[in-house]
């Protein structure tokens, strides 16, 4: 799935990943007008979960976008967590204060919630989304960002931005690239 066909040589920012946190930075990028392209790796919205919760914070964001009815549709609201290590009961957490107007923890679909989010784009001529491309290098100057990106035709595309925002999750391209350790290591 790509949103859009050819890809634009300038953007004021590029983010790279089209999951929750990049999808969400778009939408709010959107609705300030700031040209952004979107560059996700994969062919379409991931099918499964790696995310399940999120808190009164991140409700309000999705508020301020002009999502929040459609996502509260799909979220289960005030619920309670009992965390686990190995077997090993840690901790449970059973909130009952909604600050800010919205409960503390609240549980969701990942994919579905991508979905609403990618859907939210479509508001926006200012924001393009590219699946199937994937960020393989990038270097930093006085004149901004400096982007190379494997299209899905297999030739490279030169892009330059003046923000580049990592939003590519556990197996982020953007940190391998910056020499950047995930700490704890992931699996």
């Amino acid at each position: 799935m790509s949103m859009h066909s050819a890809l634009p040589s300038k953007a004021s920012v590029v983010i790279i990943g089209a999951g929750p946190t990049g999808l969400t930075a778009a939408n709010l990028l959107g609705l300030a007008g700031i040209e952004t392209l979107v560059i996700e790796h994969n062919a379409d919205i991931c099918d499964f979960p790696r995310a399940i919760s999120i808190d009164d914070e991140g409700l309000r964001i999705f508020q301020a976008m002009g999502l929040l009815e459609e996502i509260l549709a799909h979220v289960r609201l005030n619920v309670q967590a009992q965390y686990i290590s190995r077997g090993h009961f840690l901790a449970r957490v059973a909130p009952e204060e909604f600050r800010n107007g919205f409960p503390l923890i609240s549980t969701f679909h990942q994919p579905t919630l991508e979905r609403i989010l990618l859907k939210g784009l479509e508001r926006f001529s200012c924001v393009k989304v590219y699946f199937q491309h994937t960020l393989e290098a990038f270097k930093q100057d006085e004149q901004g960002v400096h982007i190379s990106v494997h299209t899905p035709t297999g030739l490279q595309a030169s892009l330059e931005c003046a923000y580049l925002l990592a939003s590519d999750g556990g197996k982020s391209s953007v940190r391998r690239i910056l020499g950047i350790p995930m700490y704890p290591p992931s699996r």
